[in-house]
């Protein structure tokens, strides 16, 4: 008796769910992205980490842009994806950092609530010259 399916989530998780949505065996897809089905049975599973241009194949091969690929897998935040939705090359170079360097390049970026608190008080500063005469 065979075992039966765990849907995963994740990255591995949606490379599954598209390629049965395509009718696709593990070894057709990994046929078509140079690797072996094993390998992709690993992917499938959330036990290995595709580098990116295993994603770029596996996107292609499954029909779905890379970036939306990279963002539904969790590999990139939200607003980074919105970012470059134009230009994916800064995306997949973001995508393949380890994700220690990527946690330190969201936190540079992100704003403090101090920065917001700030942000909030000019508003109010420039809405109360504008209101008096």
């Amino acid at each position: 008796m065979g075992r039966t399916a765990n849907p995963q989530t994740g990255f591995g998780g949606l490379v599954r769910q598209l390629r049965l949505q395509l009718a696709l065996s593990q070894d057709e897809v990994a046929q078509q992205v140079g690797i072996t089905g094993s390998y992709l049975a690993r992917i499938e599973l959330n036990k290995l980490v595709p580098n990116r241009s295993l994603v770029e194949q596996l996107a292609r091969v499954l029909g779905v842009p890379a970036l939306s690929l990279l963002e539904a897998g969790g590999y990139v935040p939200q607003q980074i994806a919105k970012a470059w939705t134009e230009t994916p090359e800064p995306l997949l170079w973001f995508s393949s950092l380890p994700a220690s360097a990527r946690n330190r390049l969201m936190k540079e970026g992100a704003r403090s609530e101090d920065d917001d608190r700030k942000e909030r008080a000019r508003l109010r500063a420039i809405a109360r010259r504008l209101a008096d005469p």
